[in-house]
C-alpha cells in the first residue's frame, strides 16, 4: 500500500485511508449516486460469497447447495475499499474490492482483492459470473 496507508493488521480504523487511496488509484466512471449504489450491492454479493450469509437473495448466482458447509466460509469479513467501473459498452459494471477475512483454515489476511461483476436486468442489477 502507498505511504500513509494503514498497514496489514491495522484494523478497521485504517479503512477510510485505504478507501481514499483506492478511490484515487481506481476512479469511477459512473455518476456518484450510481457508483455508491453499485458499490453497496457488490459488497453485499461479496459478503454472501465469503460468509455464506445472504446467498438466497441471488439464487442464480449461488446455486442451491453451493458452499453449503459452514467450513467453506470465511470469518471476520469486512470490506476495506470499493471501486466501481463500467465494462466497456457491455451494460455491465465491475466492482473491485479490498477486503479482510480469516480463511476456514484460520489464516488471516487483509487488502485481499476481489471483483464482482453486475449486469443490468430490467430495472435492477444482478451479479453475474
Amino acid at each position: 500500500m502507498p505511504s500513509g496507508i494503514a498497514a496489514v493488521g491495522d484494523g478497521p480504523g485504517g479503512d477510510a485511508d485505504i478507501q481514499a487511496a483506492f478511490t484515487r488509484s481506481h476512479p469511477s466512471d459512473l455518476a456518484p449516486a450510481d457508483a455508491a449504489q453499485l458499490a453497496q450491492l457488490g459488497s453485499e454479493v461479496w459478503l454472501a460469497e465469503t460468509t455464506g450469509t445472504g446467498r438466497t437473495r441471488w439464487p442464480a448466482y449461488f446455486p442451491t447447495g453451493q458452499g453449503a458447509s459452514s467450513s467453506f466460509y470465511y470469518s471476520g469479513v469486512r470490506i476495506q475499499a470499493v471501486a466501481t467501473h463500467t465494462e466497456g459498452g457491455s451494460g455491465k459494471v465491475r466492482v473491485d474490492l479490498l477486503w479482510v477475512g480469516t480463511t476456514p483454515a484460520g489464516d488471516y489476511g487483509d487488502h485481499r482483492p476481489a471483483t464482482v461483476h453486475l449486469a443490468r436486468t430490467d430495472n435492477t442489477w444482478e451479479p453475474v459470473r
